[in-house]
């Protein structure tokens, strides 16, 4: 019918023309609050500026095939690791824990920094291994549900989504967290790993390859445990990947 038509046509018309006010008043936020860097302060069109992201200390030579650590020379495995019953059968990271990019991570962590997740899942999905980005399962360290309720958000699982997202995938909650324990931050090399034990479990059963997403390798004490609940509930192998990692001479 006639009217039918002519409401459809004029329903077509009143989106096109939101369409075009909403673009108006996006450029006129972006006018009157332009986009800022988080880590410099600079003006940016994105969350971290070029600058910045190129200033971040990526591990791009020869390391470590267990855990990830830069070395000299490519190793099966490194002094830091050998000897360690570490759970998963490889670790890589984007960067050093270092400069700008320890003070990008904390900014997504403590300073409320969601924005910075997607460029930061960039940096992962370009510098990691293919090997580990063509795994079966993708999931993220969990936090208590206590400190991610005080925080608002799970760093990890963020970083695990935006991977998820730029791989065509999709990530998976598939660990709890049990018990709350200390901050790794706070204790030493051995009570990081005694601090840690048993102290993850799976939700559901695994299948397959997993990569284990989260934002820094300290010691590889908290990845590990997640690695054996992950393969207690039958995962065949995980594989971690992080933004970035501690290197210890």
């Amino acid at each position: 019918m006639l009217w039918v038509r002519i409401v459809f046509m004029e329903k077509v018309k009143l989106k096109a023309v939101r369409e075009r006010l909403g673009a108006m008043v996006d450029a006129l936020a972006s006018f009157v609050f332009p986009e800022i860097c988080f880590v410099c302060g600079r003006l940016s069109r994105k969350p971290i500026c070029a600058d910045c992201l190129n200033s971040f200390p990526l591990i791009t030579g020869p390391k470590c095939a267990r855990c990830g650590k830069p070395t000299a020379l490519a190793v099966p495995e490194c002094r830091e690791c050998r000897g360690r019953g570490f759970k998963f059968v490889t670790a890589e990271a984007a960067g050093r824990y270092d400069g700008s990019l320890k003070e990008a991570i904390h900014i997504l962590k403590y300073c409320n920094g969601k924005r910075l997740s997607r460029q930061m899942a960039e940096l992962v999905t370009s510098g990691i291994d293919e090997r580990l980005m063509s795994a079966d399962v993708l999931t993220f360290v969990p936090m208590t549900r206590g400190k991610e309720a005080k925080r608002g958000y799970n760093q990890a699982e963020l970083l695990a989504s935006d991977i998820g997202s730029l791989l065509g995938r999709k990530a998976l909650p598939l660990l709890l967290r049990n018990r709350a324990f200390k901050p790794q931050s706070e204790l030493s090399f051995d009570e990081r790993r005694r601090n840690v034990r048993n102290a993850f479990e799976a939700v559901r059963p695994v299948r397959g390859r997993v990569l284990l997403i989260d934002d820094v390798y300290t010691t590889g004490s908290t990845v590990s445990e997640c690695a054996r609940a992950l393969k207690r509930a039958g995962a065949v192998e995980v594989m971690v990947a992080t933004v970035a990692r501690t290197v210890i001479d």
